[in-house]
């Protein structure tokens, strides 16, 4: 049987009489088919002859697998299971999941509407799982929050989260992550499949004990919590081992993975940006800066305001192109370059290297993008006429997202 009404099918195993023996285990192994890997009791698959392993998760991007609890599994159903589904760009919600699921999963587009950016965005069932209906079940999901909004910015990236890294988190929009109830239980199945990660609520703590396989979502201390920002902790997690060798993972995961870092590990965040994305993200943005700017990128010299990230992309924007950098930063992808230092406070300083430096026959371009607002007056002073001026600006909440650049340009006139 490989496909049918699934709630019928849980509800005729909960009934169940007795534990089943060897040909009553096989016959619901069967019955069950591509269900009972996730869904029949261990002690039943091993009455049946089938695999006992864990099945394998899906790792399609936007793939996630929330934990669910049976009230009364009765003997064939395991107490606490995981239900893998999948987030895909350009579809529809699947009307054969559960309609408390398909609720979720709109509260979930509802509180990151302005951090998902595809138009169309579905809930699906997981590849594999055969032909079942799971519209009539009736599960409690509250706690699968945390897993239904990690994939819809997942498969909005187009990145692939870790399964082995689990999350069990209800959501507030008015208090933030919520605690959950079944915690060892949850932590049982998530070490028996071999999770190396389980993420709860902080206010858990109490139900997991101090063990390092968990990880704590943090509780909101003030301002009205953001679910994207609350998420970062466990997508740099669920990113982390797929993203240190990132070659062949689209530039939107990378960049996801690049913004979760920890605020402590802001030198290897800038290294990693600068070794695995400023260079394709220059190539996105001198195509759409060429066809909006005929001519601007073909500039003989250009005044760098020195600035981490965005001066990498400046360097990548013009590889022909003579440099001066004030500041302090030392460009990563061009050694030959030399950052001038300059005092903060000296704006005439400032305003005479630029004119010294873009003086001459042939165009010219300043970045006003970094160091404080005097020093981009300054430099804006300093361009001389005809020169490009430019910025490459950013979503900067909390801190500097790394992949929503866009280049904002004028020219100076006569």
């Amino acid at each position: 049987m490989s496909g049918g009404d699934a709630h019928s099918l849980f509800e005729a195993a909960r009934r169940a009489g007795a534990e089943p023996g060897n040909f009553a285990a096989e016959t619901w192994a069967q019955r069950f088919d591509a269900l009972g890997p996730w869904f029949l009791d261990r002690a039943v698959l091993r009455l049946a002859g089938a695999p006992v392993d864990p099945p394998e998760f899906p790792t399609e991007p936007g793939s996630v697998a929330p934990l669910f609890v049976w009230d009364d599994p009765g003997h064939l159903l395991r107490r606490v299971f995981f239900f893998p589904v999948r987030w895909e760009r350009g579809q529809d919600d699947d009307p054969r999941l559960p309609q408390s699921l398909l609720d979720l999963a709109g509260r979930a587009k509802e509180a990151l509407k302005k951090h998902v950016r595809s138009p169309r965005i579905g809930l699906r069932r997981a590849l594999g799982l055969g032909g079942w209906d799971f519209s009539r079940c009736e599960w409690k999901v509250e706690s699968a929050w945390g897993a239904l909004a990690a994939g819809l910015i997942a498969a909005d990236r187009n990145a692939r989260l870790d399964p082995h890294v689990a999350i069990s988190a209800a959501w507030s929009e008015n208090q933030g992550w919520s605690p959950v109830e079944h915690v060892p239980e949850k932590a049982g199945l998530a070490r028996e499949w071999n999770l190396r990660r389980f993420f709860l609520p902080a206010a858990c703590k109490g139900d997991a004990g101090p063990d390092d396989f968990f990880r704590w979502l943090a509780e909101t201390t003030e301002g009205r919590p953001d679910l994207f920002l609350q998420l970062q902790p466990f997508l740099y997690d669920a990113l982390d081992e797929r993203m240190k060798v990132p070659e062949n993972e689209p530039l939107e995961a990378r960049c996801l993975y690049a913004n979760a870092f920890p605020k402590q590990q802001r030198n290897e965040r800038e290294e990693y940006i600068a070794r695995h994305i400023s260079a394709e993200l220059a190539e996105r943005l001198r195509a759409d800066a060429e066809a909006r700017h005929p001519g601007f990128l073909k500039v003989q010299r250009v005044a760098v305001l020195a600035s981490s990230s965005a001066c990498e992309l400046t360097v990548r924007l013009f590889p022909e192109a003579q440099m001066l950098v004030l500041g302090s930063y030392v460009c990563r992808s061009r050694t030959d370059l030399r950052a001038v230092p300059v005092d903060k406070e000296d704006l005439e300083h400032i305003k005479c290297e630029i004119r010294g430096f873009l003086d001459g026959p042939g165009s010219c371009a300043v970045d006003l993008t970094g160091g404080p607002k005097s020093w981009s007056v300054a430099a804006a002073l300093a361009a001389p006429e005809r020169a490009w001026l430019f910025q490459i600006d950013a979503v900067s909440q909390p801190s500097h997202q790394v992949g929503t650049e866009k280049v904002l340009v004028i020219r100076r006139r006569e």
